[in-house]
């Protein structure tokens, strides 16, 4: 949401339906950073209806899939190296990756590794879900990708920032721009119709 959660608490706090309805799910202490985390979690999670989008209906329908997403679904799965995280129903393995993504300027957010101090939880994030990851941007944890062309190039160059931290899953990829397009259209398949 790219926003301090404790400023984003301090305003939806000054909804009194918000106010309230966090006080009924989560008891006296309300919203906070840890509710709110929980209430988009299980709203992602509501969000998903697995056998609406493209990809699910592939399975009994191969016309379901353009020739395009075909071919992403390939590269997803290959060349792009996607599946390496994004694995399962959801398409996440929900572990934290340092993916090299560039820190914002005037804040180091050090992600799993202000818990885990070690060198790979510096800066690593949870592989997040791509059920109708059409529809959510901006991307990244902080909101830096503003659309999913712009996260394929991210990956395609391997991330930003390679160091000691980053994950050896991520690396240059080489797509040719057709690819990249390929790919762009499978991301839309595991989206659901409005």
């Amino acid at each position: 949401m790219d926003r301090d959660p404790r400023l984003l608490v301090v305003d939806l706090n000054r909804v009194p339906a918000y106010a309230e309805a966090f006080r009924a799910l989560y008891g006296p202490a309300g919203l906070s950073p840890q509710s709110l985390a929980r209430a988009i979690g299980v709203f992602i999670k509501a969000e998903v209806r697995p056998g609406e989008t493209p990809f699910d209906r592939y399975a009994t329908d191969p016309a379901a899939l353009t020739p395009a997403a075909k071919r992403g679904m390939d590269l997803f799965a290959g060349k792009a190296r996607c599946l390496l995280c994004h694995t399962g129903a959801f398409f996440s393995d929900d572990f934290f990756h340092n993916v090299g993504l560039r820190p914002t300027p005037g804040l180091d957010d050090p992600g799993r590794g202000a818990i885990v101090k070690e060198i790979h939880s510096m800066r690593a994030f949870r592989t997040p879900p791509l059920r109708d990851v059409a529809r959510t941007g901006p991307y990244m944890h902080d909101g830096s990708e503003k659309d999913l062309a712009s996260i394929i190039e991210f990956y395609d160059r391997g991330g930003d920032v390679r160091d000691a931290s980053q994950d050896d899953l991520v690396k240059p990829l080489g797509l040719t721009s057709g690819e990249r397009d390929d790919l762009l259209q499978f991301l839309h398949a595991l989206t659901s119709p409005e």
